[in-house]
């Protein structure tokens, strides 16, 4: 009598029943199903299929063990043509009935097939944002995608999206990089995690332009602190940039230096500066600036200190004037590198030359300038002082000279007329003499004759300011050498003043004038004849 078999039942390897999809699995290793089915008479048959196909089958009469009669399906290395493969379990044990089926699914963990930096947005700058995008396939679950610079995860600043029906995973990174980085290796990696080997990566070698970095230096076996005149002088500029700058151009003091071998100024190759027979006027910063697409970059400036002798800080012919025996500073001013240390003074006369003792003089402010005091005792010591410095490069070669003259009072003022005569001013023109024997030259005289006007104009203006009337202001207007008008107003009453010039009459024009105190007051200043006509009626 004929028995059916029960309905199969699959197990995995570690006995839990598998009903409809088995696994997950490992690609690329090995799983295994197990078909059971309990009595039939006779025995039954138990086959895999795959579709239509047989792949595993226990023929019948073999004997069970026990009740029970199992066949299993093992797979030892999985591959992705595995991956929801359905399996079928068949049991049969007479051809008067169709056999009894069951089926599962397999499932499997996939490994990440590729990685790839899709945006190489290269050039990148420094400084400037850039979005690069890594994608990802194979991988299922979805491969975790990170980026990764000198070891370090980038993953602060990553953004991941999971597409699972193309079983892809795409990552995109917003990333600002700097000048350090550049010529590094950017990685994006893909990854599973039920593998411990699955990484796989994508490498992009970073290109990233930046604005050069200029570097200044001197010539090798060049002493910045022993260069004297006449010295050769070489300069190098290291340039680090990406691109490579296309031109260096260099600046003594922010001046754009030119090609000139006539005057000395050699550029070589852009990158070195060369100074021949160097003077103290190219004493100062040195610096380069090279220029690409990404901007301007300024190197440091190195300072060139040129070692000179003093030599005078102005080349004007000074002339001093100095009375008997009345002190004047004398100031010796040079320019040196270092300041000089010591000057010394020396006077040229009709007696021959004499070193001023070092007493009288001393050294001043961080310029290191000396100043004399020079005091005239007798008509002989008038002449020429020279002064020369000294400094780490020697004396000075050619001394600063002054002329000291001796110097007394001016005369009065004399030959003055008044012309112009209104109610309310007057002209006053002085005539100077033959010069006197104290106006030595004419530079002297010029100084003394300025000083001259100015007094005399300010005493006649104390004396137009005595002018005073009832109803209206008086102005007195002085006409100096050069018909320069002056217009003093009165700044008094007849109640509150004693005037030393009085109008006689009230009328509309006052042409006569009385002095009382004013001529007094004039004559240290005007001639006798000019007092004179002030009293007259005019």
């Amino acid at each position: 009598m004929t028995e059916l078999p029960s309905k199969p039942v699959i197990f995995d390897e570690f006995g839990k029943e598998i009903t409809e999809s088995a696994g997950p699995f490992h690609e690329g290793g090995a799983f295994k199903l197990i078909c059971s089915v309990n009595g039939g008479n006779p025995t039954p048959r138990l086959q895999w299929l795959h579709g239509e196909t047989v792949v595993s089958s226990l023929s019948a009469g073999e004997m069970p063990v026990g009740n029970t009669t199992s066949l299993t399906l093992l797979v030892t290395n999985a591959t992705r043509a595995h991956l929801s493969a359905v399996y079928t379990c068949s049991a049969d044990n007479t051809l008067l009935s169709p056999p009894q089926r069951v089926s599962v699914r397999v499932d499997l963990y996939l490994r990440p097939l590729s990685v790839e930096i899709l945006s190489r947005e290269q050039p990148l700058s420094v400084g400037r944002q850039a979005e690069l995008w890594c994608n990802s396939t194979g991988a299922r679950p979805p491969a975790a995608v990170t980026w990764w610079l000198d070891d370090k995860k980038l993953e602060s600043i990553t953004k991941q999206q999971d597409l699972e029906k193309r079983n892809e995973t795409q990552s995109v990174l917003k990333w600002t990089p700097s000048k350090e980085q550049n010529g590094k290796i950017l990685t994006c990696r893909a990854e599973h995690s039920k593998f411990n080997s699955s990484t796989i990566e994508s490498n992009l070698l970073l290109n990233i332009f930046y604005v050069p970095v200029a570097t200044m230096h001197l010539g090798a076996k060049i002493n910045s602190n022993d260069i004297e005149e006449g010295d050769d002088m070489d300069f190098g500029c290291e340039v680090d940039a990406n691109p490579p700058a296309y031109k260096v151009v260099w600046e003594h003091n922010g001046i754009l230096l030119q090609h000139s071998p006539a005057n000395g100024v050699i550029l070589t190759g852009n990158t070195n500066l060369a100074l021949r027979n160097v003077s103290r006027h190219q004493a100062g910063n040195y610096t380069c600036t090279a220029s690409n697409v990404e901007g301007d970059g300024k190197s440091l400036p190195v300072q060139m200190q040129v070692v000179y002798r003093p030599v005078c800080r102005s080349t004007d012919m000074k002339i001093i004037g100095a009375a008997l025996q009345e002190p004047s500073k004398v100031e010796c001013e040079v320019d040196a590198f270092p300041p000089p240390e010591t000057f010394e003074w020396t006077l040229n006369n009709s007696e021959g030359s004499i070193k001023v003792d070092p007493e009288r003089f001393n050294i001043k402010g961080p310029a290191r300038k000396s100043v004399l005091t020079f005091v005239p005792v007798f008509d002989t010591d008038y002449g020429k002082l020279s002064c020369r410095a000294t400094n780490l490069a020697g004396q000075q070669m050619l001394p600063c000279v002054y002329t000291i003259l001796p110097a007394t009072r001016p005369d009065p003022p004399s030959n003055c007329s008044v012309y112009n005569l209104t109610d309310d001013s007057l002209d006053l023109t002085c005539i100077a003499e033959a010069q006197e024997a104290w106006e030595v030259n004419w530079a002297v005289g010029g100084v003394l004759g300025a000083a001259f006007t100015v007094a005399f104009i300010l005493c006649l203006a104390i004396i137009a300011s005595r002018l005073r009337h009832s109803s209206r202001d008086y102005g007195v207007t002085v006409q100096s050498t050069k018909n320069q008008k002056m217009t003093l107003q009165k700044r008094c009453s007849p109640d509150n003043c004693n005037p030393d010039l009085i109008p006689l009459s009230q009328g509309p024009a006052y042409k006569t004038f009385v002095i009382r105190k004013g001529a007094e007051r004039l004559r240290p200043f005007v001639s006798h004849s000019m007092a004179d006509y002030l009293s007259r009626n005019h």
